[in-house]
């Protein structure tokens, strides 16, 4: 009678075991070892360049009223044209700054004589964001279903992992004992 209980108790225990596995790999379909991390890195290059363009393009031209008031008195016209005659062939500079918004600024410096631009010469300094995407695969928690064979030994274990540290629990057969094991990996 010792033995057909011993019999069934094995029975039992290899039903378990036949579940256990199959819950495990259900597990593991489920839940890959795996767990993705994406890690988003932005990091700002910046580019400063000075750069002179020597042939200028006429892009409009803005003409005056039609109607002129010519003075009386010739000392106001001659006044009028020196004025004119010194704003004409007068070299005149214009800088001006352009910001793009958080990338960053061009500075134009411009020279206007005789009416026309003779020359532009400008430089940037641009901060460029480049995006870089890491990903790396950590590994997550484990279940793993094993055993132990040896002299007056023979037991299945299921041990579930964690990071660095590993608990275990089974069962002897042969000395009806149970079995705890903790492991912790050095490196």
């Amino acid at each position: 009678m010792d033995v057909q209980n011993k019999f069934k108790g094995v029975k039992v225990f290899f039903s378990g075991v036949i579940v256990g596995i199959v819950g495990v790999l259900m597990y593991f379909q489920l839940y890959p070892n795996m767990e993705v991390v994406e890690r988003v890195e932005v990091k700002y290059k910046t580019i400063t360049q000075t750069k002179y363009l020597t042939n200028p393009h006429l892009i409009s031209v803005v003409l005056p009223e039609d109607t002129i008031q010519i003075p009386a008195d010739t000392a106001e016209l001659i006044r009028k044209y020196v004025t004119i005659h010194k704003a004409y062939y007068s070299r005149n500079i214009y800088q001006d700054t352009l910001r793009f918004d958080t990338l960053g600024c061009c500075v134009l410096n411009q020279q206007v004589t005789q009416n026309r631009l003779d020359s532009i010469k400008y430089s940037y300094s641009l901060t460029i964001p480049e995006k870089t995407i890491y990903t790396v695969a950590n590994q997550k928690n484990s279940l793993y279903i094993s055993g132990l064979l040896g002299k007056d030994l023979a037991a299945p274990l299921l041990e579930y992992s964690w990071g660095k540290y590993s608990v275990g629990l089974g069962y002897n057969f042969m000395n009806s004992g149970a079995l705890v094991s903790f492991k912790l990996k050095l490196h």
